[in-house]
């Protein structure tokens, strides 16, 4: 079967700038450095490509010793590439490297000119390719001199067999000085492959900050640190893992009880955050604007699928950042904070049904034992109407209803200690006393009562001036003539 790729697949990915280039890289890219050599299963190799290609993923990135056997991944990534991805070539970006052991002598190994020379020209030959979109020299010489290793990188961009440039596993010194030469070549490095992931942080020690100023593009590689922060080793080695292989990088004695119990941590805080361990992982490092991709690697198409979709949920807060922190420092997941059942309600009033009033909201008159209103007189204030206010209110702001009343009042009509009315209109004035006037913020009564207990601890304003409550009692008293007697001489 003809193998088709999806036409949506360039709608479903992250592509981020590249350093000061015109290349764009997704922000997940897939590895071959396990799982595509000759003791792997050939099929499944081809079902990861298949559906890395189907989800957008553009950037696949190799080595000469990629295996094992060392060459045996570019052997058959350029035999599937010939067979199912024929005429999607010039949608790939597809890298190799040079740098580590890959054949016996002084010539087969580290930076020299002839070594990563001959590498490239057998690289091209397994892929069965004319050129590669980018090369890396795989780690510094500490013997070769560095011109010589930029030099070499120089010259295989002149000749076409390589259109950019890079360096992997330099720490930041090495790497500005190679940034510094390439760009007196005139081949400027397009981007540094470094090991980066929760548990290995040396990037964040200086080799960020000098591929920010320099404008260079980072490719974390082992963000996941070779399965360590998955699922997979969240109950010990498995028998299929990458640790408990012979070939594999990865060593059973490196997984110990101490990291396993930051691991399960790890996932268990990622599943509050409706994450995997692995999406938490890819995210975590994602975070970093200076990151302009991660490279994956996967045994399964269900692991990529997986990873893939740490892009739906990328960020973090201050917070979640500073717990991570502190599991990763080994002090345990901090416990989640409890929410309140019943939240605090928002000041402004909801459209919930309205329920009874207190009594104590309700605008009352206090009255004394001797002022105590009869049932018939009770009767009377419950039926009295209640008036209009004449006086006009500001917008947005109600004012209460006994103090609109107050002011109402002409200034002649206050009360005081020396004019007060007689026993018989403080009567009359609470007989025509209109029924209770509800305050402006309170819910509407559904059943309004007076309660001669609550009347005794009204507000003062209203003590202070029972007239407020009906306008007929505001008229102001006619001052009771005194006699004084004359004192005798």
């Amino acid at each position: 079967m003809i193998y088709t790729p999806d036409t949506e697949r360039y709608n479903t990915i992250e592509y981020r700038r590249c350093g000061r280039s015109g290349i764009k890289l997704p922000a997940v890219s897939l590895g071959l450095w396990h799982n595509f050599g000759h003791v792997d299963a050939q099929e499944n190799a081809k079902n990861i490509l298949h559906l890395a290609f189907d989800r957008g993923i553009t950037h696949f990135d190799l080595a000469n010793n990629y295996g094992p056997p060392p060459g045996s991944a570019e052997e058959n990534f350029g035999r599937i590439l010939k067979r199912d991805f024929n005429g999607y070539r010039d949608e790939m970006i597809i890298s190799t490297k040079a740098g580590y052991t890959m054949w016996n002598g002084p010539y087969g190994d580290w930076g020299s000119k002839k070594y990563l020379m001959a590498s490239l020209d057998q690289s091209l030959k397994r892929m069965g390719l004319d050129y590669v979109d980018i090369f890396y020299h795989h780690r510094p010489d500490p013997e070769t001199p560095l011109d010589e290793t930029m030099m070499a990188l120089d010259l295989m961009v002149k000749q076409g067999k390589a259109l950019y440039v890079g360096i992997s596993n330099y720490e930041a010194d090495e790497a500005m000085e190679a940034i510094e030469i390439l760009r007196h070549l005139g081949t400027p490095c397009l981007i540094h492959q470094p090991k980066y992931s929760m548990f290995d942080r040396w990037v964040e020690d200086g080799l960020l900050d000098v591929l920010e100023q320099e404008q260079v593009g980072c490719i974390a590689f082992s963000p996941l640190a070779q399965g360590l922060l998955t699922n997979k080793y969240l109950r010990g080695v498995p028998n299929d893992s990458r640790a408990a292989k012979e070939h594999g990088y990865l060593k059973s004695n490196e997984v110990t009880k101490e990291k396993l119990a930051i691991i399960r941590n790890l996932d268990q805080f990622a599943q509050r955050r409706g994450q995997s361990l692995a999406q938490m992982a890819l995210a975590w490092v994602l975070k970093d604007p200076r990151i302009t991709s991660v490279l994956i690697g996967v045994s399964k198409p269900e692991q990529l699928e997986d990873s893939l979709k740490c892009l739906q949920k990328p960020g973090f807060n201050d917070a979640e950042l500073a717990q991570i922190e502190s599991i990763l420092q080994g002090n345990g997941i901090p416990e989640e904070k409890q929410v309140s059942q019943h939240p605090q309600r928002s000041p402004q009033r909801d459209n919930r049904e309205p329920k009874p009033q207190a009594q104590a909201d309700r605008l009352v008159v206090p009255q004394t034992e001797k002022d105590q209103p009869d049932k018939a007189t009770e009767a009377n204030v419950q039926a009295a109407p209640v008036k209009p206010q004449k006086k006009k209110q500001k917008r947005g702001k109600k004012k209460p209803a006994d103090k609109a009343r107050i002011d109402a009042l002409p200034a002649e009509g206050a009360v005081s200690e020396n004019n007060a009315q007689p026993p018989e209109q403080t009567e009359k004035a609470e007989l025509s006393l209109p029924a209770p006037v509800q305050e402006a913020n309170a819910e509407p009564a559904t059943a309004p009562q007076v309660n001669n207990t609550e009347e005794a601890s009204a507000s003062e304003s209203t003590s202070a001036n029972p007239e407020a409550a009906n306008p007929e009692a505001a008229k102001p008293a006619k001052p009771k003539k005194r006699y004084y007697k004359k004192k005798k001489v």
